[in-house]
């Protein structure tokens, strides 16, 4: 009689530890169902899904699941995005997190998201910047820059038509090495203008501010996958500064780029083939 009331004593101290334990691991939003073939057969976007629910799309089917746990930054969590296609995925108990981490994506693997032949994709970044933080710490800057890469991909699916393919052969590649010559003259947001070699997949450029590169020139070397480019930046000698970094690009099309991470202080995002430059 004893042991029982020990038994019961304990549970009734567990209870509140068991309430507030959090439940974010235990269950995914369903972002995306795109296709036809998937299991369950009743699952929407908006529904939430228990542990050790198996989640299976076919050939030409996408489901996009998240969840969140929370991070090393008490305003920005982090987000797990699943990604299923042609294959099967179950909802783990706890999934794969660890409290106060968050190992974020780069913009690579944000924009290689449903092109990539793995029947599971999974990427990680922090939550949104919030309209009151005008000053995010620059991890969650970055983390954002190469979501925003992915968002774009999530909603180029979420516009196809269910009935449509959109296995990797068959998503838009809006810019290759076959498709488009970026070669040429180009204009940026920040006043200077930017000379294009494109070789194959390698791209460089020398830029120079509006004076004659006075206040700055500088150099790019990248490689161009798909509709992103990659690369490295630095400063030359013949402008006042001295800075350099990395720098994620993606082409919109045969006249317009823009840079989806920066590093290093470089001050434009965005490019315009200049008139007269033939594509």
């Amino acid at each position: 009689m004893r042991s029982l009331r020990c038994c019961a004593l304990l549970l009734w101290l567990s209870a509140p530890l068991l309430l507030m334990r959090p439940v974010e691991g235990h269950a995914q939003s369903v972002v995306l169902v795109h296709g036809s073939q998937f299991s369950p057969a009743t699952m929407t976007e908006g529904s939430r899904l228990g542990a050790r629910t198996v989640v299976s799309a076919d050939v030409g089917s996408f489901i996009v699941l998240s969840f969140t746990w929370s991070s090393d930054d008490a305003k920005y969590p982090c987000e797990k995005w699943v990604i299923i296609s042609n294959g099967s995925y179950t909802v783990g108990e706890v999934e794969e997190r660890t409290p106060g981490q968050c190992n974020v994506s780069d913009a690579q693997a944000a924009a290689q998201a449903f092109g990539a032949q793995a029947p599971v994709q999974k990427l990680i970044f922090y939550a949104d910047a919030k309209a009151d933080d005008p000053t995010p710490p620059e991890k969650v800057q970055r983390s954002n820059e190469a979501k925003a890469v992915f968002a774009a991909r999530l909603d180029e699916l979420r516009r196809a038509p269910a009935s449509q393919a959109v296995g990797p052969r068959a998503m838009r590649v809006p810019a290759s090495s076959s498709t488009f010559d970026l070669s040429g003259t180009w204009i940026g947001n920040d006043g200077g203008a930017y000379y294009i070699r494109q070789i194959d997949d390698r791209v460089w450029w020398l830029g120079m501010s509006g004076d004659e590169g006075r206040s700055w020139t500088n150099l790019f070397i990248g490689t161009l996958r798909n509709d992103t480019i990659m690369g490295d930046w630095a400063d030359t000698p013949r402008g006042a500064t001295r800075n350099a970094g990395r720098m994620t690009l993606v082409v919109h099309d045969a006249g317009r780029v823009s840079a989806v991470e920066r590093t290093g202080g470089f001050g434009g995002s965005e490019w315009t083939r200049a008139p007269n430059t033939p594509p």
